[in-house]
This record gives structure tokens, sequence and C-alpha cells, in this order.
């Protein structure tokens, strides 16, 4: 998460800082300590909710930002968006209420413009909700702050994915690329937009990048299914069957693919259980008469 550039200056110097840092050794040390030396200072509670989202403690993340934005006091606007945002975020990835999360990020868009993931966080909320012309109204205003901003880039090729414009996505993804070489999310958007054009020996290459570096990744893994089906690529279909199965724990595969469809990441590649499930079904009984040939 992007801080606002904003440094809470300690009251004390010198020795008493050097003593101050020796014994508060942790950050969510230091920062529960500010809150009981300035509880009525909304910058402590923004701070410590940070530490406490960092820790994956994201309730109590949220009670302090809550405390943050009651108490209104702050040294400069980009504090007060900082607390906004951070609830919005709350909202968003842990609640899932995009609903409850919008109008924390518009908040935050009303008060400063000196954070570029709050436009990206907009433009993200009416890509899932399916409102195109309001997500290209927010990428394209934030994108007059920052121009070159790889979130922002990366969600305007999500919308244009959603829009069908799909060459204009990949001259976008690569602008991503030429940026920051190193982004994973943009592998997946373009496995995607050439597994839309029928490219499948360019898409199976990205998401296999992609899944180098987020093996995990059960979107990764049904995007391949699908695409070593239709290259015929036998071997590394079995196996990647083989990587959901271990992924999916005791649900079902058509459960899992249920999940994925209503899941919010799964914007760029949606897998379609019509599709998955037959080649599901037809692997692994082709394999198993396969085995089965072999014993007699």
């Amino acid at each position: 998460m992007m801080v606002f550039g904003i440094i809470f200056a300690l009251a004390g110097q010198g020795h008493t800082t050097y003593m101050r840092n020796k014994i508060l050794k942790t950050s969510l040390k230091l920062w529960a300590d500010n809150v009981d030396k300035a509880p009525n200072l909304s910058i402590v509670h923004n701070n410590l909710g940070k530490e406490y989202h960092d820790r994956g403690l994201y309730t109590k993340a949220y009670e302090e930002y809550k405390k943050a934005i009651q108490l209104n006091r702050y040294i400069n606007l980009a504090q007060t968006g900082l607390a906004y945002y951070n609830s919005g975020n709350y909202y968003l990835y842990e609640k899932k209420d995009i609903d409850r999360a919008f109008p924390y990020f518009k908040k935050a868009k009303e008060i400063g413009t000196s954070c570029s993931e709050i436009w990206a966080s907009l433009s993200y909320t009416q890509i899932i909700k399916g409102n195109i012309s309001k997500a290209y109204q927010y990428i394209h205003e934030g994108r007059g702050y920052w121009p070159e901003d790889v979130k922002l880039l990366g969600n305007l090729c999500k919308t244009l994915i959603k829009d069908k414009r799909i060459d204009e996505a990949i001259k976008e993804a690569y602008k991503i690329l030429l940026i920051e070489p190193d982004d994973i999310y943009v592998l997946s958007i373009l496995g995607e937009v050439f597994r839309r054009k029928g490219d499948y020996t360019k898409a199976i290459r990205y998401w296999e990048k992609y899944l180098k570096k987020i093996p995990t990744s059960i979107k990764g893994n049904f995007a391949l299914i699908e695409l070593y089906s239709k290259a015929g690529k036998r071997q590394l279909l079995y196996e990647t069957i083989g990587k959901i199965m271990y992924l999916k724990r005791e649900k079902s595969f058509y459960d899992v693919i249920v999940l994925c469809s209503k899941n919010e990441e799964f914007i760029d590649y949606v897998p379609d259980p019509e599709i998955i499930m037959p080649i599901i079904q037809k692997t692994l009984l082709n394999e198993a008469k396969s085995i089965n040939a072999n014993r007699k």
C-alpha cells in the first residue's frame, strides 16, 4: 500500500530517540506507543492501522482508520485522504463490498490528488461492476497526473478487454512491460488477450511466465488447461489438471470454477465450466484408460 509521504515527527531527539528506538524494536509497538501518548491525533491511528493491515489483522486495521476519520485531526489533507483510502481498501478486499468501498475512494479523491492508487481503486471498482464508461473516466483522470502509472495502465488493459478492444489492450500491455519489465500481472493480461485472438502459442508463453511467478494461481492453471487442450499438449494438460487437483483440496472442480467466476480478481480471464469441465473429464478418462491398458 502506498503511503502518502508523511513521516510522523517524534518528539524526542538525540539520546531520547536512541533509547526509544532501542526499547520499541518493532514498528507495531512504536505506533501503538504513539497512540497511547497522542490518542487524539489521526496520523497515529492511520499508521497503527497500516501496521495491523501488514500483519493480516484487517478488522483491527479498519478500527484504527475509522478512529482517524472520526477524530479528523490531521497535519494536512494527504493524511485525511489516506484514512479514507485505507478504509476503502478494507471494504473492497476484505469485505468484498464494492458499494461500501466506493464512497471512501471517492472521498479520498475529493480531498486530494497525492496518490495514484486512489484512481486505480476507483477505476477497479467500476471494472468489477461492469461500468466501462466510468472506468475509462477514472483511468483518464488518473493518467492526467500519472501517465505512466502501471496500475492505471493495467486497469486500462482490463477495461479494454471488457470492451472487446483487444488490439488496443495488447498495445497498452506492452507499454507496461517497457515501464516495468518485471510486472507480474501484465503477463496474465497478455496471456488472455492472445487467447482471445486465437494465438495459443503466445497465450501459453505468457501464462507459463505468469505461473512461474505465481505457481499457485488457480486462474493461471485453468487458463492453461483450456490452452493446452486447444494446442494438443496432452502431457502438459494432464500435469496442469494434477496441479488443480492439489490446489482445490476437498472442493470439486466445478465448485472451484464457479468460485473463480465470482472472484473479482478474475477480471481478465474467467474459466467457463462448460469448456473446462469436459476437458478435465475427458483427459482424466483417457489417462485412466491408458493406465489400465499398460497394466494388461
